[in-house]
Order: C-alpha cells, then structure tokens, then sequence
C-alpha cells in the first residue's frame, strides 16, 4: 500500500469501477484529500502536473483513480501491481455490464463518443477482458475476432447466445447505414433478440432493444473470458 493526495485544482476527483474513462463514475473524493492506495494498473492515459501517465490506483474502497490526479510525488509507481478481479460467468458479467451503463451515454476511451462502437469495444476489452476492435465502421468488427472469438455467419434459425456481439451490415429498412451496427445480445429465440445498444434511433443512450434479424450480418462468440 501507499499514500497520496488528491490533486484536481479544486474540483472533486471521479472514482471509477475500473481503470479507464470508459468505466462508469461511482463517486468522487475531494481535492486535497489523502488516499490510500491500495494497488496499481494501467488504463487510459491522463494528463496532470507531473505529465501524462497510464497509471490508475485502486483505492481502499475498490475504486479507481487516475494517478495523474493523486500527488504521491512520482509518476513512477508506488504500490504493488493489482492482480486481476474475479470477473464472474459471462451472464454475470452481461449484468453488470447493463447495469452500469443502462441509460447512459458510454465513452470508450474518448476515442468512439456515444457511438455502438464504444458498446462493442467495453464490453469486449473492460468486461469479457479481451481484445477491442479497431476501425471507423461496425459492419467491420464482424472480421475482427481473432483468436478471441468464435464468428458466426446469420442463417436461418441461427441465434446468437448471450453476451455475443451482434454486427449488422447496412440495411435501409433498419434505418442502418453503410457503417453498420453493432450491440451485445442479452436474450435470444430464432425469431428475434433483446439487444443492449448504443446510438439506435431515436434514443442514442444505452438501452436494451428487440430486434428482428434484418440486417445482421453474424456475431462474434467470446472464446474465453479474460
């Protein structure tokens, strides 16, 4: 363990379910406060008086902070690295993924803002602990499965399992676009799917949605859970 200051110039600091701006913000602790830093990792890059650095700390409470904000005099670490939380059944995590995020904007890494992208990339890299998806267009994380996951082409009768990323090719119907789309299925029968989406019409935040299977182009099944 460690200890620092909060740093923040006089706004109260975000904490976070995990290391990164794409977690959601479960609290906050003032500037000036002193912390005690149970462990480190590496998440999303900050930028603060010392300089950029990657390095997030877990706080008692199991929350994180971006270190660039803790004044511990060092960018350098100063706590022991932090093994790996369990991460529960993929339904587990389908969950807590929905529950953090239901009626919400999510952010992946302030790279994809408010965008089915950014659903696809969190719930892959910060839930399932796998690798994210690269690119400008959803349609294209259907190529994207590497080792990680398993690619399902749709057929009829074919259905996706839950926690299975659902990528759709463009379809006018659906009002999709070339660039496509792309959720996590939450429940499924032949005939449709419940779907957790980001930037569907007419509502961009996160949000559950049943979907028939226009325009699906397949979906990728994780191999292994991170």
């Amino acid at each position: 363990m460690a200890t620092g200051t909060v740093n923040s110039h006089g706004t109260p600091l975000s904490k976070r379910s995990g290391p990164g701006t794409g977690y959601p913000v479960v609290g906050s602790v003032p500037d000036g406060t002193a912390v005690t830093i149970i462990c480190q990792t590496t998440g999303t890059t900050e930028t603060g008086d010392f300089g950029p650095t990657c390095l997030w700390d877990r706080l008692a409470d199991n929350t994180y902070v971006s270190d660039a904000f803790i004044n511990t005099g060092t960018n350098n670490m100063v706590a022991p690295p932090c093994t790996p939380q369990p991460g529960g059944t993929i339904e587990q995590r389908l969950d807590r993924f929905v529950s953090d995020w239901n009626g919400k904007y999510l952010n992946y890494d302030d790279s994809v803002p408010d965008q089915c992208f950014s659903v696809a990339n969190a719930w892959a890299k910060q839930y399932l602990g796998l690798h994210d998806f690269t690119g400008e267009f959803a349609a294209g994380i259907i190529g994207q499965g590497g080792s990680d996951f398993t690619r399902i082409d749709y057929g009829l009768g074919k259905y996706p399992p839950p926690g299975a990323i659902v990528v759709f090719h463009e379809c006018p119907a659906q009002g999709i676009t070339a660039a496509g789309q792309v959720d996590v299925c939450i429940s499924a029968t032949p005939e449709s799917f419940m779907g957790f989406d980001q930037n569907w019409a007419p509502d961009r935040h996160c949000r559950r949605i049943t979907h028939d299977y226009q325009g699906v182009a397949g979906w990728l099944i994780a191999n292994r859970l991170g």
